[in-house]
């Protein structure tokens, strides 16, 4: 407006041959161009079309636009060239399961900035903030399962391991606080497992009692039913013979009496 403004005072004032007029009317021409090239670069970047933006700054850059407009353009389309390949990682990532990929995937989009909002000329792709969080999921859903797998098989030191990469992989607090929970009722049934067959290899009514009694004290929420119903027949079986012995003995000595003559 003020370069119209300062074509009005020149026609009034000047004349409309006057050289002033001239360059006033090519200043408007150019500001003109810049105008639209800017536009341009604001519709090619809110298309997402990287070779329509890219000819929209060479157009800008030959309109003379303003050098904050063309930075801007620039890091639309640098962000362009890179995000929706990083967008296309992460889902092959995540439908493939495989936590190596997913964390060479996550890194690279992290790198790349797809966990945060784009630059702002660029028009937001809601399919990548899906894709990113959808391989988080994956990847503490993997973390998660490789931890029960181990103690699934048995084997504590692995368990402890895959807690450990439970946390790098970013697995909440509260499922870290279940799976620890886990981990621990799989110590405590370890620990009772192997106190009931030390007693059922002692074979003594005293450590078979104490080791059944610890595993239905109160408070234990594990799962040695087995064992504790092997170690419950075998201090039956021991009482049994016990008595049986002391039945035996008991008429072996009324015979020896009777034998003697002798009343018990």
């Amino acid at each position: 407006w003020k370069l119209q403004a300062a074509m009005q005072l020149v026609v009034g004032g000047l004349g409309a041959d006057s050289d002033h007029v001239g360059r006033l009317k090519e200043a408007m021409r150019m500001q003109k161009k810049r105008q639209e090239a800017v536009r341009e670069l604001r519709k090619a970047a809110e298309a997402r079309d990287g070779a329509r933006l890219r000819q929209a700054i060479e157009a800008a850059l030959l309109a003379h636009a303003k050098e904050a407009d063309v930075k801007r353009a620039r890091d639309a389309l640098r962000a362009l060239d890179v995000r929706p390949a990083l967008r296309d990682d992460l889902q092959r990532a995540a439908a493939g399961r495989d936590a190596g990929a997913l964390k060479a995937a996550l890194e690279a989009a992290r790198k790349g900035g797809l966990h945060e909002r784009g630059p702002d000329l660029l028009r937001e792709d809601p399919e990548e903030r899906r894709a990113f969080e959808k391989a988080e999921r994956a990847l503490k859903d993997i973390a998660a399962g490789a931890f029960r797998e181990r103690l699934r098989a048995g084997d504590e030191k692995g368990a402890e391991r895959a807690m450990d990469e439970a946390k790098a992989s970013g697995v909440d607090a509260s499922e870290l606080a279940t799976l620890a929970e886990e981990l621990s009722a799989f110590r405590e049934r370890v620990r009772l497992v192997k106190r009931l067959r030390e007693a059922m290899e002692a074979g003594t009514k005293e450590a078979l009692s104490a080791a059944i009694e610890d595993a239905e004290a109160p408070g234990v929420d594990c799962d040695v039913a087995a064992e504790l119903g092997a170690a419950r027949a075998a201090l039956q079986a021991l009482e049994q013979r016990v008595q049986e012995g002391a039945a035996r003995a008991q008429v072996a000595q009324e015979l020896a009496w009777a034998m003697q003559g002798e009343d018990p």
